[in-house]
């Protein structure tokens, strides 16, 4: 037995029936015959996790397992129709079931209590995916295929954990590195990369040129470094031939190890391999390689998600992040020599983030109890990422977010959350207005230079840096309603509503039938009367004159409690008006619930208060208040009232833990204003001294969280307060100093305060210097905006008001800074602290990088990626890694001249390109990969026609084209968030829409090309080297009426790249026999569609990334064009560069 399952066993406590203890790859699993265990571990696996920084999973033995039959007549009674769950797949040698749904989450459950229930009734592991839209014959043959050599695959997996934890050990290694270049050096197509350690051999990606002859098509495999008994693993980036079209050949050569990639990588793969084999067997060619050895390739396939960390040799750990190219493309990044993998961006436990819930309610809670409640209410879907733990936002929770492309506040979606243990320092960053946070010290939070935003590491900070904070948060125009049923018995509540009333009732029904034919007959009455008007079981008696025992009996039986016993009765539906929300912000200033009493108190000298709250609750509730003049005091003598501020509003009942309630915290600007308001007037001061020293409106509490919320609701009025605390008497006070603010407070909120009137005159005679909230630092500004200032009075300043910016003729960039809702906030402080919990936590916000947290609200950079490059499709790439030394990149598109248009550019000379072929009658071909490319033009012309601007023309499919946008609807989770919520929706689907037509057959073809009408084809390969595209080029290309599009990169020497740089006439094989072929059509060529990055989207990539590399290889484009890419990333940016030809070496370290 190897160490590692040694260490493993030995935390296991005695008495757990450990039957087999196994490796899948990198990940340990263990196998129990315990079925009390299987079901509750009580976190010892997460204390082995914890400990050897490895994934740990635990399952049930085979032998305890149910029948198969038995437990799928089980998972579907469990779940709920609505899921659509319509396939069930068991894996029995690895204990697992897979179900598939229309709606995962309704067979989930909510907080996976479907998902528990499964386990504790079958004792499987079951796993919930998604049904895809578009039936897939690939993938459903790839099932088909692992599940024929479930045996074999189990082993399989066992000696690569084997291979990978031989040489275990816990200590860090140095050692050399070196790559070596098989193919695609200062050149395009047949990728291939051999990665040499000491200790392994791995091969990054194994492709094949379709466009060259035999003698350059593959890869230098005879090279002296390689050799194929010693290979490790291979890893390949993406589907496309010249990346993954070698790798069968490789398990025709007898390698049976590990391929690693994405599952829509693995799928597409076979399935390009598949048509590239089929494509020599038309053309009268030997293949090299059969299916056989494709479906080799998938049996030793291992798929991993983006993010996903795993061993992959002894000293070689690999992630997997989005490229942004094609579906399940990815950025490799490797780990090199066994040490621990720093996860950066992280949170202290009791740092407080915003989180909105799905009811709008606001919370400020420390990170830690927020996450670590999600992960104890849902364990069995915890992903373990090496060292880190995600858990996606079931609870559907929100944040509060600035939008990277307009620079306003918005709330949006959590994507999920995430914890690490420990690995580095945390420092506590405090600024001049008085915000903090804890951070680790390579968390970032955000400044701006230059005039673009740029995420900050705490380590790189130093005092007097600039960094951002909000000054606006959205409003909410809702007014709160708040179900006071879901407190009921507490409660004595009456139903108006009549649609829930008889919900309620219905609800009721199965248990009356249960009742005695005599008691089933009344009781709905009974039923109703306690419901609708509150009543007493004592009413319910006197009112229909029957035995108290009866209506006793029958309420037990249906489970119906009594309420309390009050005076009064509220509805079930509390709606919040601007009068209580005035009164809530009084109670919360001076107002508290007396012990051992049901008695409410707000106190003021205000007598006007005072008045207020008496007229108010009585309007409200019909409680009349005691009016104590006397004692400055109104009394309100109702346990319904004082359960309702203390227990459902979360008011507090003294000083120390007073707080805004979480329901009105986002509302509409009347409901905030009130109360606020109330607060002021009841708990806040003016301060205006009469020597000018200062003037302020303030407020002022024992609780510090309070202040929290009071900011919250302010910054909802573009109003920044500077926090303070006051040691000696240990308040914490929110001021608004500005005259500007106070003025803009008066007049949109207002205050009743004495001081008032002598206020106003002082605003107006006075004029002070803007707050941080009204000034930009000048370093901020873009270098143009900077240069326009180096001649105005304030050229030797640090910051500038706003105001005066404003009036000066700055680029588009600073005025949208000048109009951003951000807050610039000084470091007055920056040092080490100690943790409070042994893990750190972050959220992670897709599309956004970045959410509102710490105490008095900053941006906080998040774990997400900062992405660029969008597509419809796709989300674009990566740029964040934990550790980054060695950069390997594409230069397909990085000469000088490789500046290519927008996608919006392209977009509308689509448009107007098919409408100009339509108008005289012509044909649109779109030669296009097989792999994102046509995909993306299904989206583009979907999208255009739904829009209206583009005709409602057929659009006919052909070759694989349908068979990978199946593919595509399979694996929802790694497309863009758009087309994934389309997808999620048939209705909505655009891979669905009617005026898609698949093309199946060569007579279907011919029609097309004879008998219809103007239309639109996508058909491959992309560079006209083979399949139907060629076949309609020769049809259509002497006809000038038709039209053709090119959207994807040419190879030369392909037919594409003769006909894309205008060749008159050119010679296509037809069999054995070459023909001519005169070209007329029009030409186009669209290169804002490329998967490709151009030059300037290269060297921004390059520029962006975090951290930044020492070491940039080129490879994967000619020569002149990597060679110029690799000389300019080296100018720009100050990197040592290199561009290697086909089999040299570099040694990375």
């Amino acid at each position: 037995m190897l160490p590692i399952l040694k260490e493993v066993l030995d935390q296991i406590p005695q008495g757990k029936d450990i039957s087999t203890a196994t490796f899948e790859g990198a990940n340990i699993v263990l196998y129990t015959k315990n079925t009390e265990f299987f079901l509750d571990n009580e976190g010892v696996i997460r204390k082995i996790v914890d400990n050897i920084k490895k994934r740990v999973e635990l399952r049930p033995d085979p032998s305890i397992t149910k029948d198969m039959e038995k437990s799928e007549e089980k998972i579907l009674e469990l779940i709920p129709k609505e899921a659509g769950a319509s396939n069930v797949l068991f894996d029995p040698q690895r204990s697992i079931v897979i179900i598939e749904a229309e709606k995962p989450g309704l067979a989930i459950g909510k907080q996976g209590e479907v998902l528990r229930k499964i386990r504790k009734e079958i004792l499987w592991v079951p796993v919930v995916r998604r049904t895809p839209a578009l039936r897939s014959k690939v993938i459903e043959n790839i099932r088909q295929v692992l599940f024929e050599n479930n045996d074999y695959r189990k082993k399989f997996l066992n000696k690569i954990g084997e291979r990978i934890y031989s040489g275990y050990t816990k200590e860090k290694k140095s050692e050399w590195v070196r790559v070596t270049v098989l193919g695609a050096g200062r050149q395009v197509g047949r990728s291939c990369l051999l990665l040499q350690t000491p200790e392994s051999k791995v091969l990054l990606d194994c492709g094949v040129n379709i466009a060259a002859p035999d003698k350059h098509a593959y890869p230098y495999l005879d090279a002296p470094e390689f050799k194929i008994e010693e290979l490790d693993a291979v890893i390949i980036t993406h589907q496309h031939l010249d990346h993954s079209g070698f790798a069968p050949y490789l398990y025709k050569m007898g390698y049976r190890g590990p391929l690693y990639c994405t599952e829509p990588t693995r799928d597409i793969s076979a399935l390009l391999a598949l048509d590239y084999v089929g494509i020599a067997f038309k053309d009268a060619k030997k293949a090299i390689y059969a299916t056989s050895d494709i479906k080799e390739m998938v049996k030793h396939t291992v798929c991993l998600d983006y993010g996903e960390v795993t061993d992959v040799t002894p000293d070689i750990r690999i992630t997997l992040y989005n490229a942004g190219h094609t579906l399940g493309s990815t950025i490799v990044h490797l780990h090199i020599g066994n040490g621990m993998h720093n996860l950066i961006y992280s949170l202290d436990w009791k740092t407080p983030v915003t989180v909105v819930d799905n009811k709008n309610n606001v919370f400020f809670k420390p990170i830690g109890e927020v996450i670590d409640k999600s992960f104890e209410e849902f364990p069995d879907l915890i992903k373990k990422k090496g060292i880190y733990e995600e858990l996606p936002n079931l609870d559907e929770l929100k944040t509060i977010v600035f939008n990277p492309k307009t620079y306003k506040t918005d709330i949006v979606p959590v994507t999920s959350f995430i914890r690490h243990p420990i690995t580095e320092e945390l420092y506590e960053l405090k600024t001049a207005s008085g915000r903090s946070v804890i951070v680790t010290k390579s968390h970032s939070v955000f400044s701006v230079k230059d005039g673009e935003v740029v995420a900050a590491k705490v380590s790189e900070l130093g005092e007097g840096d600039f960094i951002l904070g909000p000054k606006k948060i959205p409003l909410m125009n809702r007014e709160p309603v708040i179900d006071l049923l879901e407190h009921v018995p507490k409660l004595r509540v009456k139903i108006d509503d009549t649609k829930l009333l008889t919900n309620i009732l219905e609800r009721y029904k199965p248990k009356l039938r249960e009742l005695k034919e005599n008691d089933r007959k009344e009781a709905l009455n009974w039923i109703i009367d306690h419901f609708k008007y509150s009543a007493y079981k004592e009413d319910i008696i006197k009112k229909y004159g029957i035995n108290k025992r009866r209506v006793i009996r029958v309420f037990n039986k249906l489970g119906i409690k009594d309420y309390p016993r009050v005076k009064h009765v509220f509805t079930d539906k509390l709606k919040v008006t601007k009068a209580f929300a005035r009164f809530l912000g009084y109670y919360v200033a001076e107002g508290h619930s007396k012990k051992n009493s049901q008695t409410v108190e707000v106190t003021n000298y205000n007598h006007k208060i005072l008045e207020d709250c008496h007229d108010i609750i009585k309007k409200t509730f019909g409680i009349v208040g005691d009016l104590r003049y006397r004692d400055n005091a109104v009394l309100f003598h109702s346990k319904q009232l004082k359960y309702l501020l203390s227990d459902v509003l979360k008011c507090g009942k003294g000083a120390y833990t007073k707080r805004v309630p979480s329901q009105i915290l986002l509302a509409s600007e009347e409901i905030i204003s009130n109360f606020l308001y109330g607060y002021f007037s009841g708990d806040g001061g003016i301060i205006d001294k009469k020597d000018d020293s200062g003037r302020c409106i303030c407020a002022a509490s024992k609780n510090k969280d309070l202040m929290q919320d009071i900011t919250f609701m302010l910054l909802q009025f573009g109003i920044v307060p500077t926090l303070t605390h006051n040691k000696y008497t240990d308040m914490y006070q929110a001021n608004i100093h500005n005259s500007e603010k106070i003025k803009e407070f008066i007049e949109k909120i207002g205050i009743e305060n004495s001081h008032l009137e002598r206020l106003i005159p002082n605003l107006i005679r006075k004029r002070n210097k803007g707050s941080f909230d009204l000034r930009i630092p000048l370093l901020s500004l873009s270098k143009k905006g900077q240069v326009s200032l180096s001649l105005s009075p304030w050229q030797n300043s640090k910051t500038c008001g706003i105001k005066h910016l404003e009036n000066m003729d700055l680029p588009d960039l600073d005025k949208k800074l000048l109009k951003s809702d951000f807050m610039f906030d000084q470091i007055k402080e920056i040092k080490k602290v100690k943790s409070t919990n042994k893990y750190v936590y972050d959220f992670k916000v897709n599309n956004y990088e970045n959410f509102l947290g710490g105490n008095g609200f900053l941006f906080l950079h998040n774990t997400g990626d900062f992405k660029y490059g969008r597509t419809m499709l796709l989300e674009p790439a990566v740029t964040s890694y934990p550790r980054l030394e060695t950069v390997i990149m594409e230069g397909t598109y990085g000469g000088k001249d490789n500046i290519v248009s927008t996608y919006k550019e392209s977009e509308d000379k689509l448009n107007e390109i098919v409408k100009k072929t339509i108008e005289r009658g012509g044909k649109v071909l779109i030669p296009t990969l097989g792999v994102g490319r046509s995909q993306e033009m299904m989206l583009i012309i979907e999208k255009s026609i739904r829009e209206g601007r583009m005709q409602r023309i057929p659009v006919f499919v052909q070759g694989m084209v349908w068979d990978v946008t199946a593919i595509h609807t399979a694996y929802p989770d790694y497309l863009s968030n758009q087309v994934r919520k389309q997808i999620f929706h048939k209705d909505q689907n655009p891979f669905l829409s009617d005026i898609f037509t698949m093309v199946g057959s060569y007579k279907e073809q011919q029609k097309i090309i004879e008998e219809s009408g103007p239309c639109v084809i996508l058909a491959t390969s992309g560079m006209l080297t083979a399949g139907p595209s060629v076949s309609y080029f020769k049809a259509l290309a002497d006809n000038p009426k038709n039209s053709i599009i090119f959207v994807n990169y040419q190879g030369e020497g392909c037919l594409g790249r003769q006909v894309q740089q205008g060749a008159k006439e050119v010679v296509v094989a037809n069999g054995n026999v070459p023909e001519n072929i005169k070209v007329n059509m029009e030409i186009y060529t669209l290169d804002g569609f490329s998967g490709h990055s151009d030059r300037r989207e290269l060297i921004n990539f390059v520029k962006r990334l975090d951290p930044p590399p020492k070491k940039v290889i080129v490879v994967h484009g000619e020569s002149s064009r990597v060679l110029d890419l690799a000389s300019s990333i080296h100018k720009l940016q100050k990197i040592e560069t290199n561009a290697p030809k086909n089999l040299e070496s570099i040694r990375i370290r």
